[in-house]
């Protein structure tokens, strides 16, 4: 769980409703550690002591607070806006409540309610909400849908090849999930059942996301694609038809907001969807960017207090030379920590001279990430970082720091794909990664990602002949 801290004053007041909200509203502003604007009208805030208040501006202008008992002391660290709305807390329990729109509505009380039905005692972890449509998915990656009803219902795993969900998505016209191996499949929110998409790509998708009319689908080479409702075409029997976008390419993320047809590509460009009007934004923020076009969030607002990659060098005591470069930190944090930096510290190990280390064959981005673990207990590195994440798990494995190990080759599992299937499998019997070994060479087999274009000299090369006899094994007794 991230920490965080109080939302500066600058981030909070690009937003309407947090602006000029009177002496209550700026003071508890002063305390808000998480917040979301709605609309113009509308908003939520979380303050550092768990109160959670809604703020209403009415039509004289003037800001009506109201505390949500509902949702104070529960730990919320997400709002998801819609016809239905919802808060999800940290230890993964949703709260629904309806929302009129702010122009027709005329008081400033809610009353949210937990969600129970096939959720109960699940713990969710993302949800898409959009006209009475709510997906939730939850952490063993199940989904579950609800329409207007109180309770929210299992969709059957095998409508999903019975892979692993990892992302929902959806707005009034069309439902898409993200599988683990960066599959799609899509449904109508009318009484459809779910499909494989027929979106071709080139290389796996990695995140989806939906604005009002339009869902966007961001492959791990950076390509967008869109589905974007029209009216003409809207009947009880259109199919779904996915554009790629040409002018958007070697594009990192992409956000959304929901409730409006507000796109946003990282490093590219913004817009209101569909992606024909665009316009250059590169020196705001994302939060800026949406507060420009249609002061609604695209997420709920929090700010982290994020460690620092380095330790400072006041107080430290061992210098490591890594690549030619410098990695201060204390023997003390790394002894109580690692039991390997316990026995380099220690009398016995010959390359620790005092207070100076230098590492050989490792990469300075891998050793940081290594120290940057033992510091603060989570990898640096982003699920899709394969090359570093399987350093850091070579690293951690000659290091025999186990948990490390299997932390990354677990997020390495959870993302394999035609990318990275040769480079995972043949790095991850050194590092003693028999789990992902084993399901890469499955992932191999049955997307035959060699297919009949590589000779087996080719394969030799690119697997190494360790990891391609494993293979060809595998192959004939599976055949």
């Amino acid at each position: 769980m991230e920490e965080h801290v109080i939302i500066p004053k600058k981030k909070l007041h690009i937003w309407k409703i947090f602006s000029d909200p009177g002496p209550e509203g700026d003071k508890i502003l002063k305390t808000a550690k998480l917040a979301h604007a709605k609309n113009e009208k509308e908003g939520f805030v979380v303050t550092i002591a768990d109160q959670t208040y809604y703020f209403f501006r009415d039509d004289g202008g003037g800001v009506k607070i109201t505390r949500v008992p509902e949702l104070c002391g529960v730990r919320v660290k997400e709002f998801i806006m819609g016809s239905i709305s919802l808060a999800l807390t940290e230890d993964g329990r949703l709260y629904s409540w309806l929302c009129p729109d702010a122009v027709s509505q005329k008081s400033s009380i809610i009353h949210p309610v937990a969600v129970s039905g096939s959720l109960t005692g699940k713990k969710v972890v993302q949800v898409a909400s959009s006209d009475g449509c709510v997906l939730a998915l939850t952490s063993d990656g199940d989904v579950h849908h609800w329409l207007w009803q109180p309770e929210p219902t299992l969709i059957a795993g095998e409508k999903f090849d019975n892979k692993k969900v990892i992302s929902v998505a959806g707005n009034g016209y069309l439902k898409v999930v993200l599988t683990v191996d960066g599959e799609l499949f899509e449904w109508k929110w009318f009484g459809s059942s779910p499909q494989k998409s027929a979106l071709s790509t080139s290389s796996p998708v990695m995140k989806i996301a939906a604005s009002k009319s339009t869902i966007f689908a961001l492959t791990v080479d950076g390509m967008m694609h869109s589905w974007t409702f029209s009216a003409s075409s809207f009947t009880a029997k259109w199919d779904p038809v996915w554009l790629p976008s040409s002018n958007y390419k070697n594009v990192k993320n992409i956000a959304t907001c929901g409730t409006e047809d507000v796109s946003v590509c990282f490093g590219c460009y913004v817009g209101t969807a569909p992606l024909s009007a665009q316009f250059f934004t590169k020196s705001a923020s994302l939060d800026e960017s949406f507060a420009q076009i249609c002061q609604t969030s695209y997420r709920t607002i929090w700010v982290a207090r994020e460690p620092e990659r380095e330790p400072r060098k006041k107080h430290t005591d061992i210098k490591f030379s890594v690549e030619g470069k410098f990695i201060y930190a204390h023997k003390l944090i790394l002894s109580m920590r690692s039991e390997y930096f316990e026995k380099m510290f220690s009398c016995e190990w010959t390359e620790a001279d005092g207070s100076f280390v230098y590492i050989k064959g490792v990469k300075y981005e891998v050793f940081e990430g290594l120290l940057f673990y033992i510091y603060h207990g989570r990898v640096p590195f982003s699920n899709f970082d394969y090359k570093n994440l399987t350093g850091l798990m070579k690293l951690a494995d000659s290091y025999c720091e186990v948990i490390i190990r299997r932390e990354c080759e677990e997020i390495l599992m959870q993302n394999i794909n035609k990318k990275n299937a040769f480079f995972l499998l043949r790095n991850a019997a050194s590092a003693n990664a028999l789990d992902l070994e084993e399901k890469v060479t499955k992932v191999i087999l049955d997307n035959r990602i060699f297919g009949e274009t590589l000779s087996s000299a080719e394969l030799v090369d690119l697997l190494g002949r360790e990891a391609f006899d494993k293979l060809a094994i595998a192959s004939l007794y599976r055949n």
